[in-house]
């Protein structure tokens, strides 16, 4: 009985080491850009330790533009033994700050007496600081490293390194699209973790996370935006814990990589760095059976009984927009017609874009984040039965994966021509019209019916000839080496 409860008790202890966490770390807080030393501003840290320990010493690597305040930078909390005195109480402990050459600042705590330091969490130091009135507004890494904790004269004990975050005063991250914490290297405690839950609560604006230097994280960082990216490191601790989580996106040297790509309608999304993913998907619930707009970061092979169109023209003299046949290409906005009111977008091992600074299809533009009609300045957005875009009104915006007509005009349709410069007839009223012949070098139109006025192009929209054509007339046009329009005909010269 007395081995099986020594054994017992062994394992308890085992237990503990491995659940103990002995942990110094900087409490998340806001700082005031332009402090000085008569502003008495401070920051906390707070130490968890397993052991009674009497000594201790670390280095802190503070933001740029913010140092430690050399008149007074160190107060003693509560946790350190002391007797009353006046104007402040008596500590048995000293300590010395000191800033190096290679910009951090090395902190030692001693006790003549080898007094212990009481407690197992909670404050240990309110540290002291000035800093810059240029300090940026977002959020600024801090870091320490090198912890030395003394638990008798013979022994020590070493935490690991941690990251936590000062922010500054006034700044908000409700609405921020991207948090980069690319400057928090090494373990996240919990607490970090839950105030950045904290102050991104709510936030569906956010799209990315970049947690790439983070090694490990006490807790899991989370977006109100089921679209947001995290960056992780492959191989990490971090990496390991989100494994089989949407959208996390595993940093390599020999290429980024993301186990399931999911794209939730109705909410933003932003690609900063190429990944290729194992499954992307994206799905839309439709109305009825229509022809619909679409813009996606990844390229999806043709469904069964969907068409995909391309912009090719506009033609703002007739008031006519022209699609070609296409495909779902990546960062391409495209329509398609579909007969089902539920439609989804799936591929396996793609590659996924970073994100354009301009979603553009000549006149035709994509978006991945809500546009506001404030924002849109005019416009044309496509009517789902696919008769035409009509003009946006006052009210009407573009939700995210849509694209719309970036063209200003007092009409209120432009007719759609689908499949191409060939489907021309789909327009009532234009079939027949023109007699266009192209032998590669000269081009001769010819008026079949009716007055005609010929306009000539060049692909990106400029008029290049106007002439009008009674029935039976014709013109030749010598044209150089290009290709154009032709009354939104596509004429190729060579």
């Amino acid at each position: 009985m007395r081995i099986r409860f020594l054994f017992l008790f062994l394992m308890t202890l085992c237990m503990r080491n491995a659940v103990a966490e002995d942990l110094l770390q900087v409490v998340p807080q806001s700082i005031v850009p332009g402090s000085t030393s008569a502003d008495a501003h401070c920051f906390t840290l707070e130490m968890k330790n397993d052991e009674t320990f009497t000594a201790f010493q670390f280095d802190i690597y503070l933001p740029d533009g913010m140092e430690l305040d050399e008149v007074g930078p160190i107060v003693f909390s509560k946790r350190f033994p002391s007797t009353p005195g006046r104007p402040n109480p008596i500590y048995t402990h000293v300590y010395d700050c000191r800033r190096h050459d290679e910009g951090f600042w090395r902190v030692i705590v001693y006790s003549m007496k080898n007094d212990p330091i009481s407690g197992n969490s909670g404050d240990l130091l309110y540290m002291y600081y000035v800093t810059d009135e240029s300090l940026k507004l977002g959020i600024h890494p801090v870091q320490i490293k090198n912890v030395v904790m003394a638990i008798s004269g013979t022994q020590d004990v070493k935490p690991d390194d941690s990251s936590s975050f000062f922010y500054t005063e006034g700044y908000d991250a409700s609405s921020v699209g991207k948090l980069d914490f690319s400057g928090l290297t090494g373990y996240v405690a919990p607490d970090v973790v839950a105030k950045t839950n904290e102050m991104i609560a709510g936030n569906e604006s956010l799209t990315e996370m970049d947690l790439s230097s983070i090694d490990e994280a006490g807790g899991t960082f989370v977006s109100s935006n089921p679209n947001c990216l995290r960056y992780v490191s492959q191989g990490t601790p971090i990496a390991e814990s989100m494994n089989g989580e949407n959208n996390v996106v595993e940093m390599s040297d020999n290429g980024n990589t993301c186990s399931r790509y999911v794209l939730t309608d109705g909410y933003d999304a932003n690609v900063s760095v190429p990944f290729t993913a194992a499954s992307a998907s994206y799905s839309r619930t439709v109305p009825s059976a229509g022809w619909y707009s679409l813009c996606l970061p990844y390229s999806v092979p043709a469904k069964d009984g969907m068409t995909v169109e391309h912009f090719e023209s506009l033609d703002a003299q007739k008031a006519i927009i022209n699609f070609v046949d296409g495909s779902v290409e990546a960062n391409v906005p495209c329509i398609f017609r579909t007969e089902s009111t539920k439609v989804d977008f799936t591929a396996e091992n793609v590659s996924v874009e970073t994100t354009p600074d301009k979603l553009s299809d000549g006149l035709f533009t994509g978006t991945y984040a809500t546009i506001n009609n404030e924002e849109l300045n005019g416009g044309y957005a496509l009517h789902s039965d696919g008769r035409g875009f009509g003009s946006i009104g006052g009210t009407t915006y573009i939700p995210p994966f849509r694209a719309y007509v970036a063209y200003k005009s007092d009409i209120e349709l432009m007719s759609v021509v689908h499949g191409g410069t060939t489907g021309l007839s789909a327009v009532d009223g234009y079939e027949g019209r023109l007699d266009i012949y192209n032998d590669g070098q000269a081009v001769k139109v010819k008026a079949i019916a009716g007055n005609e006025i010929v306009y000539v192009r060049s692909m990106d929209g400029r008029l290049l000839k106007r002439q009008s054509l009674n029935a039976g007339e014709s013109m030749l046009l010598h044209l150089e080496k290009g290709i154009y329009l032709i009354n939104n005909k596509k004429v190729i010269v060579k």
